[in-house]
């Protein structure tokens, strides 16, 4: 089929990013959060954004999550289930899609706790739910619960292979100081990825943000794991030596 492609198609986008409208929503929930220190800008940003997906996303489309997801950055502290018009809980499918699509916004960690009452009730009733563990572990993550680590842990071994988990808890020993342990996951991830340019980019863009946090007795050892991350990032593209 590549064959008789002259280039890739103008929406595809890299796996797991959100394309056409949910781009634009990502976008709204993004700048949402960025301003959450202005009530009224929040307020009009997600009225316009609601518009939005009522007159484009048909009624049964997971584009619909958007809403729930705009309602949750806006009033954090609500509690229950996600419902819909009708007063009634959602669909357990759409309130996790709204969950994971939260965690696209790339949300602040301190809010994180705000939300996680709730998205535990969901996951008490409903905790085999396809994709429900990845979205707890990364949500779990962000709030610096004592379960994320099991989470993590759970999400690798249940991953078959996907590179996204080893990633995230790279990130999450990052943070703790886990310099070793970092970089195991890091190469993990890596190894495991079938974007691997992708990958490299993303490691190496992490570890140079944690060199900029951490202290100077330990800053260049993190800035040089992030020199080796780039370089390798060089000669896996093309024209690089391999």
């Amino acid at each position: 089929g590549a064959r008789l492609l002259p280039g890739p198609p103008a929406e595809v986008g890299q796996a797991g990013q959100p394309t056409g409208l949910a781009r634009r929503f990502l976008a709204a929930a993004t700048e949402m959060l960025a301003r959450r220190g202005e009530p009224a800008a929040v307020r009009r940003i997600a009225e316009r954004a609601q518009q939005e997906v009522a007159r484009c996303a048909h009624p049964d489309s997971p584009l619909q999550g958007w809403r729930f997801v705009l309602d949750l950055i806006r009033e954090p502290q609500q509690r229950g289930p996600l419902v819909g018009d009708d007063g009634r809980p959602l669909p357990a499918l759409l309130q996790l899609a709204s969950w994971e699509d939260l965690l696209r916004a790339a949300p602040p960690r301190e809010m994180a706790p705000l939300w996680l009452g709730r998205f535990e009730q969901l996951r008490q009733k409903e905790p085999n739910l396809p994709g429900m563990l990845r979205v707890a572990a990364q949500l779990h993550d962000l709030a610096g619960t004592e379960q994320a680590a099991r989470l993590l842990l759970e999400w690798i071994a249940a991953a078959e292979g996907d590179p996204e988990p080893q990633f995230c808890r790279m990130c999450a020993r990052l943070r703790s100081g886990e310099l070793e342990a970092a970089l195991d996951d890091a190469i993990a991830a890596v190894q495991r990825s079938v974007a691997r340019a992708e990958t490299l980019a993303a490691v190496a863009a992490v570890w140079e943000q944690a060199a900029e946090r951490a202290e100077p007795g330990r800053r260049e050892i993190v800035l040089e794991k992030a020199r080796t991350f780039r370089a390798l990032l060089g000669a896996a593209a093309p024209g690089g030596t391999r």
